[in-house]
């Protein structure tokens, strides 16, 4: 595998990142902490998943390291404590043969050599500013999904893909567009769009329903279909990449 000297920033493609979220999932599951990934390695997962069936090597599904925006951390919601998760980080580092550091502002940083990942953790609704109200609600719907990677499995619980959607309509950021294309053309790939009254619902409660105009600006139609079986041309909707 290629060192991130520089830039350290992953996908689910690179051994050590797929390692990490690996032995973390299963540490919060093997302790019974509630939690859900979010951010960019939910959509990785979700995205691999979708394209995959969780079934697939995911080294060898076409066109995925085109629908994968590389990041640099994992985000991690949960409704343990600080000090429980400073508990699993502890728990971890005699797992994992990473060199692994509970950091002051709730986050852990894993480092094997030059490669390093940070976990940055939530425990209340007030680390999540952007929908408080549903904090719970989404680490109670987390739905675990499955990738491989060689003879590897990766099971780790992501935000329903509604939920997920909605959480980076609420940022958008151009990292957070890229996931919500990226997840659109594989959904589309599949045949299946995401259930988007939900989406809107989700953003009406927290009084961002405006944020829904996204759809409109990249003309997404959640019934077109693509029948190739190919992701060769999969870049159909824009901001696709990284």
């Amino acid at each position: 595998m290629a060192h991130h000297t520089l830039n350290r920033k992953y996908t689910i493609l690179d051994s050590f990142y797929f390692t990490g979220l690996q032995y973390l999932a299963e540490e919060l599951e093997q302790n019974n902490i509630p939690y859900v990934i979010g951010g960019g390695a939910a959509f990785q997962i979700r995205t691999a998943h979708i394209l995959g069936g969780g079934v697939a090597d995911i080294r060898g599904i076409t066109g995925l390291d085109v629908l994968l925006r590389e990041t640099g951390d994992v985000d991690l919601a949960t409704t343990a404590s600080e000090a429980q998760m400073v508990v699993v980080s502890n728990l971890l580092s005699q797992r994992l043969p990473f060199n692994i550091t509970s950091l002051s502002g709730k986050r852990i940083s894993l480092r094997k050599e030059d490669d390093v990942v940070f976990v940055n953790y939530q425990t209340e609704p007030s680390d999540f500013w952007w929908l408080p109200d549903h904090y719970s609600h989404i680490i109670d719907t987390a739905e675990e999904v499955t990738v491989r990677r060689k003879n590897s499995e990766l099971r780790a619980k992501v935000p329903t893909l509604e939920y997920g959607i909605a959480l980076k309509l609420l940022r958008l950021k151009m990292k957070d567009q890229t996931d919500i294309v990226n997840l659109l053309n594989a959904c589309r790939h599949r045949n299946f769009s995401p259930h988007l009254e939900e989406v809107r619902s989700i953003l009406k409660s927290a009084g961002k329903e405006e944020c829904y105009d996204f759809f409109h600006e990249i003309e997404y139609d959640p019934q077109e279909k693509r029948p190739s079986p190919s992701l060769d041309d999969s870049v159909g909707l824009c901001l696709v990449g990284k």
